[in-house]
């Protein structure tokens, strides 16, 4: 009978355990700082908490509001309503909470189509807590002490940006019928697209970031920084491929052709130019069912240990109307540590330094919103959202083409991308420029630093110490930045030194072929290869 009884009461307990109920509240976000909040907005923090929590809050008389009960069962959306009232939201879910621009409400994957439908901007809650850098973690680029002046590098690469091929980048993607980010165009043409672009353009490693298998494809290209070879320390310029409606025609020339744009064009005008920092250039997919490649992507990055130093996404840079013809808004956060001095003070100098675009900071003090921008905020990444001041006419629809009701001024989208590259290159800091930390040298063909054979299944590696002494580091990275094996490090004297590589890690696993980096840094020198793994026969 005592073992029954035991036995009864453990099954009660599990029970109770198991069917706990959870809650989604909102409380001030001053109260919530050492919580793990799962979106900032309006002042308030979102979590999730259980009848212990709100108990202790009760207790220290932390007033809290009940949204819903057992989130982790349910499906949010933020919905920002740019031309629907509220009535037209709820058809599609239960508003439990409003707020300055946007409502959330508890609804299911199978609406996203229909509210795709409204002109509204969806963001998922996906209940993750967000994640908060100390500023601390911002001194690899101090924003503050860097000064912007004129280079004359930049004043060149500004000078190649071509109106004409952003406008045959509009006219190729608005060309594909439609690119929702569920049809085989999306998947498969526009990927495709981008994928090939990014390599014409000379970028060291273009990968395809697959993260669910109802939508296509994030696109990222990778420029390798010369005194920083490590892709995991980068400065991100992106914008979204996909567009809606979901059905007919779906043109998406201002939203968001002109933002793909934006980064192809960026990568293009950088191909002849060598930096010192790593660029990656990224498409975000599935932004319209709530900005869901790219939280993917930000995601990775922050689980992976990245360093991101600037993500600058755009977002409907192609319209313009009187007399708002010169001006673009530019969205940042005050959550984020570093992203209002960021946005306001140096964004603003390089614009104001290197072209005529005039800048509307648009202030937010959370970490949600209605673009790819909004997911970099989420984990702990300064990042900017530009977008034009008034909303193009054919927005979400059938009428967001090249022309009066969709792109309608390549004379302002010109303006906007100079922009965003001179902030882009500025960061990046091109080789040889005024403001370089360094003095740096490649030499590609150089007999100081040898790789044979490459292509190969194997590779010897010489290099040579001019110098009476050095100290010399050589690591192997893959195409994502990510360490592979050190295969020298000391101080080495005058003489030529050789080793090998056999495609293995440090724990002498075999790594898969494909591309691979060498960085051979020692005194006054850095020096990457390119290499390519071949597999065995």
């Amino acid at each position: 009978m005592r073992v029954s009884v035991m036995v009864l009461s453990l099954l009660l307990l599990i029970s109770g355990y198991v069917h706990a109920t959870q809650y989604l509240i909102r409380i001030d976000a001053r109260a919530g700082q050492d919580l793990q909040i799962v979106e900032l907005i309006d002042g308030y923090a979102l979590l999730v908490a259980n009848d212990e929590m709100l108990q202790e809050f009760g207790e220290k008389k932390t007033d809290y509001v009940i949204l819903d009960e057992n989130p982790s069962d349910k499906f949010y959306l933020f919905v920002f309503p740019l031309a629907e009232d509220v009535e037209s939201i709820a058809r599609f879910g239960m508003i439990i909470d409003n707020y300055e621009e946007c409502v959330l409400i508890a609804t299911t994957p199978d609406n996203i189509r229909l509210l795709n439908r409204l002109q509204v901007e969806l963001e998922q809650l996906t209940l993750k807590p967000i994640v908060r850098r100390d500023l601390g973690d911002l001194d690899y680029y101090d924003f503050d002490d860097f000064p912007v002046t004129r280079d004359t590098l930049i004043e060149q690469m500004l000078n190649e940006v071509d109106p004409e091929n952003i406008t045959n980048i509009v006219w190729t993607l608005q060309n594909m019928y439609t690119r929702f980010s569920m049809s085989d165009s999306n998947r498969i043409t526009a990927v495709n697209y981008i994928d090939s672009m990014l390599i014409a353009y000379g970028c060291d490693s273009v990968y395809r970031h697959s993260f669910s298998s109802l939508y296509g494809d994030n696109v990222v290209g990778i420029r390798m920084g010369e005194y920083y070879p490590t892709t995991q320390c980068y400065v991100l310029i992106g914008g979204h491929l996909d567009d809606v409606p979901d059905y007919g025609y779906a043109p998406g020339a201002d939203d968001n052709a002109s933002g793909v744009a934006a980064m192809l064009e960026a990568a293009r005008v950088v191909s002849d130019y060598d930096f010192e920092r790593t660029i990656r250039f990224a498409a975000f997919n599935a932004e319209e069912q709530g900005l869901i490649g790219s939280d993917y992507l930000a995601a990775e990055a922050s689980s992976e240990g990245d360093t991101i130093i600037a993500a600058l996404c755009y977002d409907m840079i192609g319209y313009v109307t009187a007399p708002l013809l010169d001006t673009m808004r530019l969205r940042y956060t005050t959550a984020v540590p570093g992203c209002s001095l960021f946005t306001c003070d140096f964004y603003q100098t390089v614009a104001d330094t290197y072209t005529q675009l005039k800048i509307r900071p648009v202030r937010y003090t959370g970490t949600s919103g209605s673009s790819d921008h909004a997911s970099f905020w989420q984990h702990g990444y300064i990042s900017t959202g530009g977008i034009e001041r008034v909303l193009c006419p054919g927005y979400h629809t059938v009428g967001d083409s090249i022309g009066p009701t969709g792109f309608n001024n390549i004379e302002f989208a010109t303006e906007v991308i100079r922009t965003a590259i001179a902030v882009l290159a500025t960061i990046a800091v091109p080789i040889d420029s005024g403001t370089a930390v360094s003095e740096l040298s490649t030499f590609e063909s150089s007999p100081l630093f040898i790789v044979r054979p490459n292509p190969g299944e194997s590779f010897d590696i010489s290099f040579a110490i001019d110098n009476e002494f050095e100290n010399v580091d050589l690591v192997v990275y893959d195409c994502m930045g990510r360490f592979v094996q050190r295969l020298v490090s000391g101080r080495y004297y005058r003489g030529v030194y050789s080793c090998r590589w056999d495609g293995n890690t440090t724990d002498g696993s075999e790594v898969t072929p494909g591309v691979y980096f060498l960085a051979l840094r020692s005194e006054g020198r850095t020096e990457r290869r390119k290499i390519i793994l071949l597999d065995w026969p």
